[in-house]
C-alpha cells in the first residue's frame, strides 16, 4: 500500500487531506510527510481512517475493487452533473 492509494481513498470518500488534519488537531503537512513516505506505519493508517471513522481494514483490501469502485462513484457523480446542467438549461 503506498501513501498515493491512500490518498486517492480520502479523495474518493469526500475528504481532502486537510479535513483529516483538521480532524486530527494536527498539520495537513504532518499527514502529507507521513504518507510521502516509503514506508506507511500501522498507526498513520489507523488515525487516518479513525478521522474518516472508517477501520483500518478498508486499507487493506484489494485496491483493484477500490479503485473501481472509485471511478463508479466519480461516474455517478459526473451523470447527477449532467442531469442538473441539462435541468437548468432546459428551463
Amino acid at each position: 500500500m503506498t501513501g498515493q492509494y491512500i490518498k486517492e481513498y480520502i479523495r474518493t470518500e469526500g475528504y481532502t487531506i486537510e479535513d483529516i488534519a483538521r480532524t486530527l488537531g494536527i498539520s495537513s503537512q504532518v499527514i502529507h510527510n507521513r504518507l510521502n513516505c516509503k514506508s506507511i506505519s500501522i498507526d498513520t493508517i489507523e488515525i487516518i481512517a479513525k478521522a474518516m471513522d472508517r477501520s483500518p481494514a478498508v486499507f487493506f483490501y484489494d485496491n483493484d475493487y477500490h479503485m473501481l469502485y472509485a471511478e463508479i462513484k466519480r461516474l455517478r457523480q459526473l451523470l447527477r452533473d449532467k442531469d442538473e446542467i441539462i435541468t437548468k438549461l432546459s428551463k
